[in-house]
């Protein structure tokens, strides 16, 4: 097929990389807090009950800090607090805020006969008559009424939300509207607003942990390539022995983007482990290649003839056993292990093939312009001789 059949070859390899590159185009950073979560599991379907009916069960808190101590219990900052609040009361994402003004706006209410006209922040002073009325603060309740919306010393005021699990996106372009919204209201200059909770150290720590593995599999990536370098040291051949290693790793992100899998922790990690796998796998068609056409001085077909004998069966077992092992990922209930198995076994399979169909191909259709002969006479490191068997 190899030697008959190179236009269909490229014909397909060479359209399931367009459609790759075109459905990799698709591929979007994505993750939600519950998203390994199963979907049937007594923990997902309450946190999802709490999202419905409460609005989200993500803390998500806003620390507002004056320069002047006692300001937090004066009317402006109450007020500059209920415009945020008010300014925030259009995103359906957060539920319904907890803070130093809900409390005085209900107790405001309270003194009124329940009046809902009252549910509001009194004059200066009403705010300190109403102060009077206020329960006394209870050594033994560490705290009292206002304890976590206010500091000891009322210069910092806490806002506390309730977000719902929109997925990393949505959350960072809410987190960064929110913080643009907040430096309206509160003037840098005379406040600190610091954004706190469960929700923004997610955020910061799914950044890092895709900004830290999409520089690990470029290294990874860039790594391996240098190494074939050291055992192949002609720049022609090192290039026509990547492509296909390149190619099922196009191909599956395209898959990915296609099917809507997004890139997470968990799904960035099969590119570096594929290559890895698939390059073993070139290294070691090339060597036994290498060793037809210089050892054993046979010309190129015969040489890609015998080399495909010898070690196709060997590298068609190999990626089998290999994608059994990581298919019993596919029965976890964790749906980022089930992604990693399923897409790292495909993978896997695209490169056996790409190393037994595509890279022979190459070799062949470029015969003239790479010349094996010369190119691999050389290498920096030497592969030991195989003894020839006795008869």
């Amino acid at each position: 097929m190899v030697f008959n059949r190179k236009r269909r070859i490229f014909y397909w390899f060479s359209l399931f990389t367009i459609l790759g590159t075109i459905f990799l185009l698709r591929l979007r950073p994505l993750a939600f807090m519950v998203d390994d979560i199963p979907h049937k599991s007594k923990m997902y379907q309450d946190l999802e009950y709490i999202q419905k009916h409460f609005n989200g069960a993500m803390p998500y808190e806003i620390l507002v800090t004056s320069y002047e101590e006692g300001a937090a219990t004066e009317v402006a900052m109450l007020t500059k607090a209920r415009r945020l609040q008010r300014a925030l009361s259009d995103f359906p994402q957060l539920s319904k805020p907890m803070s130093l003004v809900e409390v005085i706006s209900a107790a405001n209410q309270a003194v009124h006969e329940n009046d809902p006209r009252y549910y509001r922040i009194p004059s200066s002073m009403e705010l300190g008559k109403l102060a009077m009325k206020m329960p006394a603060n209870n050594k033994n309740t560490n705290g009292g009424l206002l304890k976590g919306l206010i500091d000891s010393t009322a210069t910092q005021m806490r806002i506390s939300y309730q977000m719902q699990d929109v997925g990393s996106v949505s959350m960072d372009s809410l987190n960064q509207q929110i913080q643009q919204i907040s430096k309206e209201i509160f003037p840098p200059d005379e406040y600190n607003v610091r954004i706190t909770g469960t929700t923004p150290i997610f955020l910061k720590g799914n950044a890092f942990l895709y900004d830290s593995l999409i520089r690990a599999t470029f290294w990874s990536l860039l790594i391996i390539s240098l190494t074939m370098t050291f055992l192949f040291p002609s720049w022609r051949m090192v290039l026509i022995a990547i492509i296909p290693n390149f190619t099922p790793l196009i191909f599956t992100a395209g898959m990915m983007g296609y099917l809507g899998v997004p890139l997470k922790p968990s799904t960035i990690l099969i590119f570096s482990i594929s290559f890895g796998i698939t390059v073993d796998s070139t290294i070691h068609f090339v060597s036994t290649f290498r060793r037809e056409i210089i050892q054993n001085l046979r010309p190129v077909r015969i040489a890609l003839s015998r080399t495909i004998q010898e070690v196709g069966h060997s590298m068609v077992y190999s990626a089998i056993a290999v994608c059994s092992g990581f298919a019993i990922f596919i029965l976890s209930e964790f749906q980022g292990t089930q992604s990693l198995g399923w897409l790292t076994g495909m993978t896997i399979l695209g490169g056996m093939a790409a190393n037994l169909l595509l890279l022979p191909a190459l070799i062949l259709a470029f015969e003239k312009f790479i010349n094996p002969r010369i190119e691999l006479r050389e290498s920096m490191l030497d592969f030991p001789e195989e003894e020839e068997p006795l008869n």
